[in-house]
């Protein structure tokens, strides 16, 4: 079931979200440990550990771990938007001093076109690396956890 990649993605997110909002200290650097650089270390090193071990490079598990591990970062990108109230609190903040309403939708524009030409510019980054099984993993992350928010909260106050 390939194409159904997205259903094995929500059941693993509605599982993790529970647990790693649990563990939350509601500080934002730990918040940022958790939410978003644990799950791609868990999704790595089982996929590290399935290749080294079990010399599975394919199947429901081990696709399911890369899907989670590209893709939970955002989740959890949009969750730490909500907690901390990024949107209200920094963003609203930086353009309520945009007194022209066209100049606010200008830039409301250009956070959106950053965000869609984003992607293919600079879609990841790599944070580092860990060793599972004597063997060097990279930890690569989707720069979705910064484009979506950002396409969001422009959109949404082009649509206001």
């Amino acid at each position: 079931m390939i194409f159904c990649w997205y259903v094995s993605f929500y059941i693993l997110t509605m599982l993790a979200l529970p647990l790693l909002t649990s563990l939350s200290p509601n500080r934002p650097g730990a918040d940022i440990l958790i939410m978003l650089i644990l799950p791609v270390v868990a999704a790595v090193s089982i996929r590290g550990v399935l290749e080294s071990e079990f010399g599975i490079e394919y199947g429901m598990v081990y696709v399911s771990a890369i899907n989670f591990g590209d893709w939970f970062p955002c989740v959890g990108a949009g969750y730490l938007c909500a907690k901390y109230g990024i949107f209200e609190t920094y963003l609203d903040g930086l353009f309520s001093r945009v007194r022209s309403s066209w100049g606010k939708g200008i830039l409301w524009v250009l956070m959106c076109l950053v965000a869609f030409f984003g992607r293919v510019l600079l879609c990841r980054f790599q944070l580092g690396s860990i060793q599972i099984c004597g063997e060097w993993k990279e930890l690569w992350f989707s720069m979705d956890i910064i484009y979506g928010p950002m396409f969001l909260y422009g959109i949404v106050n082009l649509l206001k």
